[in-house]
C-alpha cells in the first residue's frame, strides 16, 4: 500500500475482460506487461491488437530471458528480475 500510493487498481480476469483492457489502453500513453512469452498474444491483447485501439500507445514488453532463445518460454519473477 505504500508504494502505489494514491494509485487506482482493478483487477481483470484476462481470460474473460479483454475487452476492459482494450477500453483502458485505448485511453492511456503506455501499456507495461512482463507475462511469459506468447501469453498476451493468445489473450488477443498483443501490441498488434493494441495498437487497433490505439495506434499511439507505447508498448513495453517486459520478459525474463527475452523473445529469442530455447529459454524464451520461461517465465522470469523475483530474483531473476
Amino acid at each position: 500500500m505504500s508504494i502505489n500510493r494514491n494509485k487506482k487498481s482493478i483487477c481483470v480476469d484476462l481470460k474473460k475482460g479483454q475487452h476492459v483492457i482494450k477500453q483502458m489502453a485505448s485511453q492511456c500513453d503506455v501499456l507495461v506487461e512482463n507475462f511469459s512469452y506468447g501469453v498476451m498474444e493468445k489473450l488477443g491483447l498483443d501490441y498488434e491488437n493494441i495498437k487497433k485501439v490505439n495506434p499511439n500507445i507505447v508498448y513495453a514488453s517486459v520478459n525474463g530471458f527475452g523473445y529469442a532463445g530455447n529459454q524464451k518460454k520461461e517465465p522470469g519473477f523475483d530474483l531473476i528480475a
